[in-house]
């Protein structure tokens, strides 16, 4: 559900619950790097890989070119009931042993 269809008030209070204390709002145009979107059916997924790697603190490494891939990986990790953690720790080790590799 987008953003604005849901009051203000609501967001707040649930962003309290979730993290009480000051919070601060973080813009695109604020982030380096930040990966856009070239297409129009990949906005969700976007948003979950922006959220996973700004809580994770990685650099943006994913294009539109991905999405796939991260589709499959998101299913696969939804339907495992791993840690998105330990996925995203194993993908940076692949990514690692690909590039030595080939």
């Amino acid at each position: 559900m987008p953003s604005r269809l849901i009051p203000r008030r609501v967001q707040r209070d649930l962003a309290q619950k979730i993290k009480p204390g000051e919070l601060t709002a973080i813009y695109s145009k604020d982030i380096k790097g930040l990966p856009r979107q070239e297409d129009g059916n990949a906005c969700g997924i976007f948003m979950l890989m922006y959220a996973l790697y700004i809580v994770l603190g990685a650099d943006f490494d994913f294009t539109t070119g991905d999405m796939d891939t991260i589709r499959t990986w998101w299913c696969l990790l939804l339907l495992s009931g791993h840690s998105v953690v330990r996925f995203a720790q194993k993908r940076k080790y692949e990514d690692q042993i690909a590039r030595i590799t080939f």
